[in-house]
């Protein structure tokens, strides 16, 4: 039977967990995802859009919905390749008449970048997706959900809204321990200026120097770009291993499959695919409780959720992620200087870990197994999806 064709349709930059659904689509279909998506122009087009988002807390630019403007000039400029049969939108409305399913990743996404954009758009935005041409609104967290319908009218749409978790491929691997020894610990930011703070970066060396001196058997990895006063800090510790440029995917898999516990101390509420691919290579993930993180790690079961202290905020009171909102500044102000109960957290929590190392084997095994048979695993995400897109397509035509 040929596959059916879903055309995937972005609007700026896309969420590297996306190639795991181009990469391993459901059953009976496949994803035409456009050359520009592939090439320069894409990166070039992300670029803008990346620029876009730092000046957009500055008026007028935080009124201006550009992902829906961008969405109504391609009503114009782009068609949906001949044979397909669905529409995947990523993080914007269609106004195509056409069946159409859109990933969100919070509403705000959905205008531009900013809670005042949102504002603005908010009645077009429900409109179409109450629209029968709108065939589902997939998010990828509770919290996702929880935030569309408190900023969003969602009475006529609200059944189409579908908690869809992300998901990672199962790694073939035969994972080693030994006994006493070195225990690695791990932690994975970006490339991306910022990002390291954002990501927790900060907290995670804090922390590994306060546990140096409790315990002579650690060794840590950081994989991101750091600040200069970071890499003097990583350079007096002999056993932080500091790798601050782009290497490729089988170095960083070989960091992963060494490693005993993941750190993730975000303080930033994204959507980030690191833990899924921590617990992927069975290790414990030790993350936040900001934003989706504790869907993505239960507590006490795959690793633990440690809590911020309110100083760098995580959502405003509708769910929608601070840095959206008018508490910007007091984010970028909160990641100036070190989170300590983030870092009391870790250091707790780490050592529980670093002093039991069957709880760690458990922890462990418990999280691949949600990769590979549970929650996160490609075979959940794909029986959802292909409910989802047969119900699309089953509908009938307005």
């Amino acid at each position: 039977m040929t596959p059916r064709k879903i055309y995937f349709d972005p609007a700026g930059a896309v969420h590297p967990g996306m190639r795991q659904l181009f990469n391993y689509p459901p059953e009976g279909y496949e994803f035409s995802v456009p050359s520009t998506f592939l090439d320069r122009h894409y990166e070039v087009v992300s670029g803008a859009m990346g620029l876009f988002w730092k000046l957009s807390g500055y008026f007028p630019l935080n009124q201006v919905p550009v992902r829906l403007a961008k969405a109504y000039l391609e009503k114009i400029t782009r068609r949906p390749p001949e044979g397909t049969a669905l529409t995947l939108a990523y993080n914007h409305v269609v106004f195509r008449k056409e069946p159409w399913v859109v990933q969100v990743e919070y509403p705000t996404m959905l205008a531009g970048f900013r809670i005042e954009a949102l504002r603005l758009a908010k009645r077009m935005i429900e409109r179409h997706l109450a629209s029968p041409w709108c065939r589902g609104i997939l998010v990828w967290s509770e919290v996702a959900r929880k935030s569309m319908l408190m900023n969003l009218d969602c009475r006529k749409f609200e059944g189409k809204i579908e908690v869809v978790p992300q998901a990672v491929q199962r790694k073939e691997f035969i994972k080693s321990f030994t006994n006493g020894g070195v225990v690695k610990l791990l932690f994975v930011g970006s490339v991306s200026q910022g990002a390291f703070d954002t990501k927790g970066g900060k907290e995670v060396i804090e922390a590994f120097l306060k546990l140096n001196k409790k315990y002579n058997n650690l060794a840590l990895t950081v994989r991101s770009d750091v600040p200069d006063n970071i890499r003097q800090l990583c350079a007096s510790a002999p056993n932080i291993k500091l790798i601050d440029k782009p290497v490729p995917w089988e170095q960083l898999e070989e960091e992963f499959k060494t490693a005993d516990i993941y750190l993730f101390p975000t303080l930033f509420p994204g959507q980030d695919m690191s833990p899924l691919d921590a617990m992927s290579y069975e290790l414990p993930v030790i993350t936040t409780d900001y934003g989706g993180n504790p869907e993505l790690v239960k507590d006490g079961v795959t690793g633990f959720v440690v809590a911020g202290s309110g100083r760098i905020p995580n959502f405003d009171k509708k769910y929608i992620p601070a840095w959206a909102t008018s508490l910007r500044k007091q984010c970028l102000k909160g990641l100036e200087t070190t989170e300590e109960t983030v870092v009391s957290g870790l250091v707790e929590k780490a050592g529980v870990l670093i002093e039991n190392p069957e709880l760690r084997r458990k922890m462990g095994a418990a999280g691949r197994m949600e990769i590979e048979k549970g929650t996160f695993s490609i075979q959940s995400r794909n029986l959802k999806l292909k409910e989802i897109f047969d119900r699309a397509l089953a509908a009938s035509n307005p």
